[in-house]
């Protein structure tokens, strides 16, 4: 499939490469007036709610405190998107298997490898004290 009447757009002249690229450049206090616009209008446009601009802000405010603290996000953020997905399955698994799903092989590996994990992180913390 031939598109010749197709024009690139950086032989259209309407690239926006060096503008983007000087915006970035200059100073954050130029830039972060328009992050924060678009990140709370997106927020109040999803659903209508100014609850929403509140939430927005309170998880701003705790990740701004977690980099302050040097608290890392990355796990907070996982907890966030898998939580409702892991919290499903197991729903799911207890009313396929009843209780007895947790005795199930590979549940009681899953069991011991978190275990192991947290064990191994405190005592290499309490060594480093």
């Amino acid at each position: 499939m031939d598109n010749h009447n197709e024009i690139p757009i950086e032989e259209s002249g309407l690239s926006l490469e060096e503008y983007l690229d000087k915006a970035i450049r200059r100073k954050w206090l130029i830039i972060i007036p328009f992050i924060l616009t678009f990140g709370l209008l997106g927020s109040f446009l999803t659903h209508s709610n100014f609850a929403d601009i509140l939430m927005t802000l309170s998880m701003g405010a705790l990740g701004y405190a977690m980099k302050v603290y040097d608290y890392p996000r990355a796990p907070l953020i996982l907890g966030i998107v898998l939580g409702e997905i892991a919290e499903n399955a197991l729903h799911l698994s207890l009313n396929l298997y009843g209780p007895a799903f947790l005795l199930r092989p590979i549940t009681l590996l899953l069991i011991a490898i978190t275990v192991g994990s947290v064990i191994i992180h405190l005592f290499g913390r309490i060594g480093n004290q």
